[in-house]
């Protein structure tokens, strides 16, 4: 996620992003992970609460599923949405993903909490990020809003119960990224930009050189 990746993005999107009103939200939308699951009622709180961002603001989205995104919860998702909007719906059969695009013309960044890769990548364009709760994914929950599956629940009970724990709690990058002022979560009005995560990459580049003695 380089500067340069960004402004040939922008360049290449400017003809289907450049009219919609400013701000404009990114809407970046994964899938079912581990005890997480993206069904049509996480997908219809996502599409009310970016519409009702957009609109307090007089923005617009730029809305992308992928290909862990399953056919109800984008329905869900698109039926959901009240504000100016883009709308791709994943296709492996469709050759211009505009996934670069959308983090390159967003102004602020909604992604699902399931998917590290995108909250990295949009944490690595400096932009104001928001962590969008598929349901459980921290102590404050109602679960009337939660959908249903029965191997999230079994993954679940493995990760809280097992005599060997699971490992895989993402979680704890939701928490680290809360703490550090990274991402905030859809309910917290905070916009404040942060330094890109080309700096986070050079420390880290750094503690690896220093590790294998070459600083």
């Amino acid at each position: 996620m380089t500067e340069e990746r960004l402004a040939q993005a922008r360049l290449q999107w400017e003809a289907a992003f450049a009219e919609l009103p400013r701000p404009r939200f990114a809407v970046m939308v994964g899938g079912d992970s581990g005890p997480f699951t993206l069904g049509a009622k996480a997908a219809t709180r996502l599409g009310h609460e970016a519409s009702q961002l957009a609109r307090a603001n007089g923005g617009s989205l730029l809305v992308s599923t992928s290909s862990r995104t399953r056919p109800a919860a984008v329905d869900a998702l698109q039926a959901a949405i009240h504000a100016p909007n883009y709308f791709y719906r994943w296709s492996g059969a469709s050759p211009d993903n505009p996934y670069m695009g959308i983090l390159a013309w967003a102004d602020r960044l909604i992604v699902t909490g399931d998917s590290i890769a995108m909250l990295s990548e949009a944490c690595a364009t400096g932009k104001p990020v928001t962590m969008f709760d598929l349901g459980g994914m921290r102590d404050i929950e109602d679960e009337s809003q939660r959908d249903f599956r029965l191997g999230g629940a079994l993954y679940a009970l493995l990760l809280r119960w097992f005599w060997r724990p699971l490992t895989r709690d993402i979680t704890l990058v939701h928490r680290r990224l809360h703490e550090t002022g990274c991402a905030t979560w859809t309910e917290e009005v905070s916009y404040a930009a942060r330094v890109p995560a080309e700096t986070d990459l050079q420390r880290a580049v750094e503690a690896v050189r220093k590790l294998l003695g070459e600083i």
